[in-house]
């Protein structure tokens, strides 16, 4: 049917009475969302002429009405629906501002919780029991080696959300309100509209700290009642209670300075305090007066016991000790509180002794009892600092401090002139001195960026006496390729007087994220582990080296084929290469949120159980980042499912124990990764530059507003030094807006093909050992899906429309077409999927983002003067579709 066509059958069907519009055929099932529909529109045409009113209404009712209309007709709509649009701007912002409702709602609503108190506890309590019939030395939660099992979500403040936060809060306390019946639906439709759209301008490390508090705070008691959960189940099981924190709140807030040159000092410390504050929420709430009458209460049953008095001096030494903390100000003697969070748990342990334990019956011992060591739990997970702040600085910035620092002793020195053994040889030397490192001259630079450094290094070790040493526990060094710049880190926590002999210091954690880099880790490891003064540096700190896989950085260079192998094959080696020194591995997995940068839809159940589990007998820390912090601890429900469900699949993968398949398909696995690694490779040339910039909205991402770091690493680049310095954020975003999604999973297709059909005659029996592998290998079953949730999400249609704004260019899009039908049909003779068009509500709505979006890229890429028009509804554009395809880059 033509779209003219299909528009007045449509619209014959609808009418507004007294100004509400019915669409009720289309409307959510939800109680209470009925109205939902037409309330967004009589918001999208309130205050617009009567001709804009026209052309708003007929669009969205047309795209509300017919959710089946094809992409094309999708597109011939757009075409004629923009000029009236554009000519009064208020009209498409409008329009996008409707779509943006739509698609929030319908997004959280899938990640609603609607039976948050069952499912995923009986599951976690199934974990612990499975557990249980391990032999100790295979328990990670027994007494043994409970100290080095640690699960840690991390939150970063890398920039993939898009929406306002006062949108996001909107949305995460009215929808749950709707839908119970206490919140009409206008009163939210209206509160929403009103919060919606692009931020107005960059966000400061101040508005990223203040906007992660509350996903932090749900975190971080959903980590406590997590914690509960595990011990009721270890006590039902015959097991004694755990006795140290399984899970740790990560947070990268403040600390994340790796091409970020906005954090200050004092921000990192802003940040410290406030996850400071909110560890003390959790105690003071344990403890609040309100209690004293409440049953089953710690308070209630304190006074039961005749402690009231000590109740009232435990709360006053809270108190005291966070007033203290907060306004770093000496209290009075007296009133000074506790020193550390090991005063604290002795201080509950002596009042543990003194209770009248008689004045109670067995059932409130019990309750008593169990609160007690859930609070001394909880101090020895949250202590003064909250959740750990990570520091991360990218390799060539520490080499260019070193150099600075060195040069400030001696006026001759070129530490950057020397060879990598030389390099390694003096800081040697240096590290291996008994004397704290003093350098004599001046200490400034006349670098900005070491300037900063510098200022930063001397604030840790103040930062760490203050908050204790958890607060800062981990320094990270982006793009670590050498020992070299592993030692450099030590040399400045050195600098920093926070290395002393045989005295625990930071962790030293190398961030590997290329696939040479990744392809040279072992032999990284083993100089690392030879190192002798090194080797004495993490017996003091239990033997545990934590290493930073990364999954974009490779992918964006090398396809998400090679990059997805060689994380996994380096999990299980790196692993094994440890063991051989007597050091276990913690894994740090730095996943984005899309299938492209190593995540999956459907949560940690499918992100963590492919992995090889002996590599997470330490436990596991993994990033989240973005729009994904908000679907996963948004609110009080989410973080109880998504804190329970990481705990639950690192403990029932660490059980399956080594990955066996990856020896048995090893050799296959090489060839198929080398394939697709060249056939990236042939796309990753200076013209895919000129593609992207041409055909995406890349030029434009950094219009979103989304987060205080900059969108590149480097301006003005061109060419293949444009693509190796682009962030990969942005880079997936540019494919996956403009339809193909292919990052995710181009290279694959052709390496499955070519090694099938090799010409040999074995392709029936090479189709059957790719069949075997799917079904037997849960890595290779992992990379598959997470492909096949990419094509499922692509639209080769759309991605046509926007190749069409480049036909210089078509070459690259004719190869990337080739490749997405070479991919799904490989996949489907694999796994059976038939790729089946999954029809949503919003299908036609999501079209029409992309075809507004292709419409005003067409218009920018005339001029530079007509670009900087449509600056503002280009960045519409932008937030409209990250939210209509649940997430950005």
């Amino acid at each position: 049917m033509p779209v003219s066509e299909s528009i007045h059958s449509n619209i014959t069907h609808l009418s507004l009475s007294e100004g509400a519009l019915s669409l009720s055929s289309q409307s959510s099932a939800s109680p209470g969302m009925e109205d939902l529909q037409p309330v967004l529109l009589e918001l999208a045409v309130k205050g617009l002429p009567e001709q804009q009113v026209q052309a708003v209404q007929t669009l969205l009712i047309t795209l509300e009405k017919t959710p089946d209309l094809t992409t094309n007709q999708v597109f011939e709509l757009t075409s004629r629906t923009m000029p009236e649009l554009l000519a009064k701007p208020e009209a498409l912002a409008n329009v996008f501002k409707y779509l943006n409702c739509r698609f929030m709602i319908n997004e959280q609503m899938k990640c609603t919780v609607e039976h948050p108190g069952f499912q995923y506890k009986h599951s976690l309590r199934g974990s612990v029991s499975s557990l249980s019939r391990l032999q100790a030395e295979n328990n990670p939660l027994e007494s043994g080696s409970e100290s080095s099992f640690r699960i840690s979500p991390v939150l970063t403040a890398h920039p993939t959300q898009l929406n306002r936060p006062e949108s996001a809060d909107k949305l995460l306390k009215g929808l749950p309100a709707v839908l119970s019946g206490q919140k009409p639906v206008g009163e939210f439709c209206s509160e929403l509209w009103n919060v919606v759209g692009p931020r107005p301008q960059k966000p400061k490390i101040s508005d990223e700290t203040q906007c992660f508090r509350a996903p932090l705070k749900h975190m971080m008691e959903a980590s406590a009642r997590t914690h509960k959960l595990i011990r009721d189940a270890m006590v039902d099981q015959g097991k004694p209670p755990i006795q140290k924190p399984v899970v740790e709140a990560g947070n990268w807030i403040s600390g994340d300075r790796d091409g970020n040159p906005t954090i200050r000092p004092e921000d990192l410390e802003n940040a410290l305090k406030q996850s400071c504050s909110l560890a003390f929420e959790i105690y003071s709430n344990k403890l609040e007066p309100q209690k004293d009458s409440k049953p089953d209460s710690l308070p209630n049953l304190f006074i039961k016991a005749g402690n009231k008095q000590h109740l009232n001096q435990l709360r006053n030494q809270v108190e005291a000790t966070q007033k203290r903390l907060l306004h770093h100000v000496p209290a009075n003697t007296g009133e000074a509180g506790f020193r550390d969070p090991g005063e604290f748990v002795t201080h509950l342990k002596t009042l543990r002794d003194d209770l009248d334990w008689d004045a109670l019956d067995i059932i409130d011992q019990d309750i008593l009892d169990r609160k007690l060591d859930q609070l001394m739990l909880s101090v020895k997970t949250f202590g003064f600092h909250g959740a750990s702040t990570d520091i991360r600085q990218n390799s060539e910035v520490n080499e260019r401090t070193v150099h600075s620092l060195l040069k400030a002793a001696n006026p001759n020195a070129d530490y950057l002139s020397l060879p990598e053994d030389d390099r390694i040889s003096l800081l040697n030397q240096v590290l291996n001195e008994p004397a704290p490192l003093h350098m004599e001259g001046s200490l400034t630079s006349n670098q900005p960026d070491i300037q900063l450094e510098l200022d930063f290094l001397h604030t840790y070790q103040g930062l760490r006496e203050r908050f204790g040493p958890q607060a800062l526990q981990n320094i990270i060094t982006a793009n670590t390729e050498t020992p070299s710049d592993m030692l450099e880190v030590c040399f400045l926590l050195k600098y920093a007087g926070l290395i002393e002999p045989g005295k625990p210091s930071m962790n030293v954690v190398p961030l590997i994220e290329t696939v040479p880099d990744l392809k040279n880790a072992s032999r990284l490891l083993k100089n690392m582990l030879e190192n002798t003064w090194y080797r004495g540096k993490l017996a003091a700190e239990g033997d545990i080296q934590q290493v930073m896989l990364g999954y974009s950085d490779s992918m964006r260079s090398n396809g998400i084929t090679a990059a997805a192998w060689e994380v996994h094959k380096k999990s299980s080696e790196l692993t094994d290469l440890a063991a051989e020194y007597g050091v276990k591995i913690h894994p740090f997995h730095g996943r984005g949120g899309t299938p492209a940068r190593g995540a999956r839809p459907e949560g940690y159940s499918k992100e963590i159980a492919y992995q090889d589990g002996a590599s997470l007998m330490t436990g596991l820390r993994q990033t989240e980042q973005g729009e994904e912090v908000i679907k996963k601890f948004g609110t009080r429900a989410l973080a109880d499912k998504n804190v329970a469900e990481m705990v639950t699949a690192t403990l029932d993968t660490s059980a399956r124990g080594s990955d066996t398949q990856i020896r048995k398909f090893a050799k296959t696995m090489d060839w198929l990764a080398n394939k697709a690694d060249q056939t990236y490779r042939e796309l990753y040339t200076p013209a895919l530059a000129n593609f992207l910039k041409r055909t995406t909205p890349l030029e434009y991402v950094a219009l979103s507003n989304a987060g205080s770091r900059p969108a590149s690493r480097r301006a003005n680049l061109q060419g293949q030094e444009y693509l190796d310095k682009l962030r990969a954020i942005p880079y997936v975003a540019a494919w996956n807006q403009s339809g193909s999604h292919a990052v995710a999973y181009y290279g694959l297709g052709k390496a499955l093909s070519d090694y099938v059909n090799q010409p040999d005659g074995k392709a029936t029996l090479r189709m059957k050992e790719l069949t075997q592998m799917y079904k037997e290998w849960p890595f290779f079953k992992n990379l598959i899906d997470r492909s096949a949730t990419a094509l499922g999400e692509a639209n080769i249609e759309v991605a046509g429309h926007y190749s069409a704004l480049s036909p210089d260019t078509s070459a690259i899009f004719e190869k990337i077409r080739a490749e997405h039908k070479r991919t799904e049909d490989m996949i489907g003779l694999i796994s059976g999927d038939n790729f089946e068009v999954k029809e949503s509500a919003t299908d036609s709505l999501r079209l029409f983002a992309h075809a507004a979006q292709v419409e005003l890229l067409r218009r920018a890429n005339r001029s530079p003067s007509q670009a900087d028009l449509l600056k503002k509804e280009l960045a519409m554009s932008i937030q409209t579709l990250a939210n209509a395809l649940g997430r950005f880059g």
